[in-house]
């Protein structure tokens, strides 16, 4: 299991106690309790974009039990090119199972298999199981690593064995790309690494077309399964009969990212922005939520609620509205970017990317309290930052998204 890394600098820092008579203060990194913060003024809601490939969902049946017959497929669909596998599974079977995705070449050809990020986690908590795995996806992502490459009806699998009542949890991203001769050569596989792990593409971030591949290469399509089984690997998943729904949701959505650009204002004290709110109502932001389709269970329209396994691109731009000077230079003033479970409780991942960039791992928190996780720092020659995050698995949305100008714990 990838156990949880603690941010370096503090896990609930409490410095004065108020038996002193002195007043509460905490370090970076710190749990503060909701309370103290006061009432938070709500961002204008960003409309997102949807952007990337395919979203392969697995969250249903999502326990696993003594009475299924083993081995079986979760969930299948066929993709092209580029996609991402979401699965959350318990394991309460009586007996070790081995659960992840299998990919198979279904063409006449042989096909190169690439990752571009892969985050797994296994615990007996759930949240810390789907914390593992954002965090090594986050770790992974943009960084394409050649896995195999696949005959035709040969299958890769990435899977994980999981104990009794452990979670085995996923959240991966690979690339199939066509080999019409049977080999690639070395300047080729360089070449499309490189494309791989670069923004400058012919299409919209996150995507892959064919333009964008070198010269004499296409876009694979390969059958994805998730499958669970409790002894030998199947030598073919994409025959595995599917297994029973159970209450939860699995399915094939059409794009696994999401950007947005919204503003913070250093002027306007306390602000707030939930992110992954349940569809329904009035917390999600426009263009938030896209409908998917249930592949196995009749083609039926299904919704990922809280968008799990859906990367969140957020581009954050400090501007001061209250005087003429800080229209064009934002003040000098640290904002504190915390995060509030207002939806419940659970163990969260933040990644503000850059070339020294690492994911930030929350301690367990609860909605009556918010994760410190990072201070912007605006002068006049900075003012735009950049903010990764998505709902783990195991764990509760929303996601609040907290600003406080000039806040330091006191």
């Amino acid at each position: 299991m990838v156990g949880p890394r603690t941010i370096s600098i503090s896990i609930l820092g409490l410095l004065l106690t108020a038996s002193c008579g002195m007043a509460q203060q905490y370090q970076l990194g710190s749990l503060v309790p909701v309370s103290t913060l006061g009432t938070a003024t709500l961002i204008p809601q960003p409309t997102l974009t949807a952007q990337g490939g395919p979203l392969i969902f697995s969250d249903s049946p999502e326990d696993l039990k003594a009475t299924d017959d083993f081995p079986v497929a979760l969930y299948r669909d066929e993709v092209q090119g580029k996609f991402r596998v979401f699965y959350h599974h318990e394991n309460v079977s009586l007996a070790s199972l081995t659960i992840g995705v299998a990919i198979t070449n279904v063409s006449d050809h042989a096909e190169l298999l690439m990752a571009l990020g892969r985050g797994q986690g296994l615990s007996i908590y759930p949240d810390v199981a789907g914390q593992a795995a954002l965090d090594g996806f986050l770790l992974t992502q943009r960084l394409p690593r050649f896995l195999t490459v696949l005959r035709p009806n040969q299958s890769y699998y990435a899977v994980q064995t999981a104990s009794e009542k452990e979670t085995a949890s996923g959240l991966l991203e690979f690339v199939v790309v066509n080999l019409p001769d049977d080999s690639l050569p070395f300047p080729s596989i360089y070449n499309l690494s490189r494309m791989l792990s670069s923004d400058h593409r012919s299409g919209p971030p996150g995507t892959l077309s064919r333009a964008d591949l070198p010269p004499g290469l296409d876009l694979g399509t390969a059958a994805v399964t998730t499958v669970a089984y409790d002894g030998s690997q199947p030598s073919d998943p994409a025959d595995l009969p599917v297994i029973t729904p159970g209450n939860n949701t699995r399915g094939t959505f059409p794009h696994d990212d999401r950007l947005g650009h919204f503003v913070v204002d250093p002027s306007a004290g306390l602000q707030a922005l939930p992110v992954d709110s349940g569809r329904t109502g009035s917390g999600a932001m426009p263009g938030e939520y896209q409908a998917g389709v249930d592949t196995v269970d009749g083609n039926i329209q299904v919704y990922d609620n809280g968008n799990y396994g859906i990367l969140y691109d957020l581009h954050i731009e400090v501007r001061n509205s209250k005087t003429r000077q800080t229209q064009t230079a934002a003040p000098n003033v640290s904002i504190g970017m915390l995060m509030q479970p207002s939806g419940g409780s659970g163990q969260y991942v933040m990644n503000l990317p850059g070339p020294r960039s690492q994911p930030l791992m929350s301690p367990s928190v609860n909605y009556k309290s918010a994760w410190w996780f990072y201070e912007l720092q605006p002068h006049p020659a900075r003012r735009d930052f950049e903010l990764q995050t998505s709902l783990p698995g195991g764990s509760d949305g929303p996601q609040r998204l907290l600003f406080a100008p000039g806040f330091t714990g006191d």
